[in-house]
């Protein structure tokens, strides 16, 4: 008769086709629906080609660690369940916290392939992962470090937070990561991770999944209540820093202040704090106030060269290395303007974390700061 442990997880250090790194900052109101969504994960349970494993933060303050492993069960049948190895305090909103939680997982779990779920509360460039017993917010700048410092590169992240799908946060992101994935709008959660991670684990069992076969199985499995939903090959990302800094460039030397508002004006707004389109005087009122904020980052673009004539082939490149990066978008009728990335239009855009605008990545790279200043 074959003997049951009461524990019987996964002999660690074998390398897998995957490991699934989720990382929770729950430690706020967030905290209920990250325990839900990390029950997605444990129902799913892990594979001898997929392993899961968790960080979640708790509203209590509490940080637990620990592997979705098999409980051997009746007849030799087993039932996944999350084993807690560690519990104690951390700084969710920290780099340091999440750098040490990618190496954790890296060395106990080692993959041919690594994807990262990042879930918590998010504000676009502005920061993600809110600790809210610390006050700490983790900036772009913070979160782009962290994956730098991890001893593997991450193949695939994506971010359950809000306005994760902006231009900025995911142009940090391009030489730490190959493939981007988030909403432009509120969201709790965009991907159905349950349904994801069986057929993941069914379709690991039968061939090798690359990345980009991982991306495509996730994007096939939306959230009941997704709104909008995109993934970006960040190796392209490059390319559209190039275009916006020829658009930048265009734009400082052509008398085009009018064209370019009334582009602004014209493109769907997506950032929440906004009920409607600003319209007419509004636009300028809005930019002299400094409340315009995030818009559609092609719809941007198109709207340039139908208000700003002279700029249209510039435009037009920003709107073509845009389409090349984005390679999946998803809106619902309510959001049919998002077409995969927003983009700051604001003059002030915000600082977190010590963090400012001018420092991001996109920034330096398009000088887009004297634009939007």
């Amino acid at each position: 008769m074959r003997s049951l442990s009461l524990h019987n997880p996964f002999k660690r250090n074998r390398e897998r086709q995957w490991t699934v790194l989720y990382y929770g900052a729950g430690n706020n109101n967030l905290s209920r629906d990250l325990n839900m969504e990390m029950g997605g994960l444990r129902n799913a349970g892990s594979s001898d080609e997929v392993q899961l494993v968790a960080q979640l933060a708790r509203d209590d303050g509490e940080v637990e660690r620990g592997e979705m492993a098999k409980i051997p069960l009746k007849f030799g049948a087993v039932h996944p369940e999350f084993v807690s190895r560690h519990k104690f305090q951390a700084d969710m909103g920290k780099k340091e916290t999440l750098a040490e939680f990618l190496a954790w997982g890296m060395k106990e779990y080692p993959a041919q392939h690594y994807l990262v779920i990042q879930a918590g509360h998010g504000n676009g460039h502005r920061g993600s992962m809110t600790d809210e017993t610390t006050g700490s917010i983790m900036s772009p700048i913070d979160q782009r470090e962290a994956f730098e410092a991890a001893p593997h590169k991450v193949d695939v992240l994506l971010k359950e937070s809000c306005m994760g799908a902006n231009l900025e946060e995911a142009y940090e992101m391009k030489d730490a990561v190959g493939y981007y994935l988030g909403s432009q709008d509120l969201t709790k959660g965009s991907v159905d991770l349950h349904g994801f991670l069986q057929a993941t684990r069914s379709d690991a069992r039968k061939q090798s999944l690359s990345p980009r076969d991982l991306v495509d199985s996730m994007c096939r499995y939306p959230a009941r209540d997704v709104k909008t939903f995109s993934a970006v090959d960040c190796s392209k990302l490059g390319t559209v820093g190039q275009a916006a800094s020829v658009l930048k460039q265009a734009m400082d030397t052509r008398e085009e202040v009018q064209g370019a508002r009334n582009a602004a004006q014209g493109t769907t707004r997506v950032d929440p704090n906004f009920e409607a389109l600003l319209s007419g005087d509004e636009v300028v009122s809005a930019l002299e106030e400094k409340r315009l904020q995030y818009r559609d980052s092609i719809g941007f673009a198109e709207g340039l060269k139908s208000h700003a004539d002279s700029l249209a082939p510039e435009a037009e490149g920003v709107a073509q290395a845009l389409k090349d990066a984005i390679i999946y978008s998803y809106s619902d009728s309510e959001h049919s303007g998002q077409t995969g990335l927003s983009w700051n239009l604001s003059p002030d855009p915000g600082t977190t974390a010590g963090s400012a605008y001018e420092n991001l990545a996109f920034a330096r790279d398009t000088g887009w700061t004297g634009v939007i200043s």
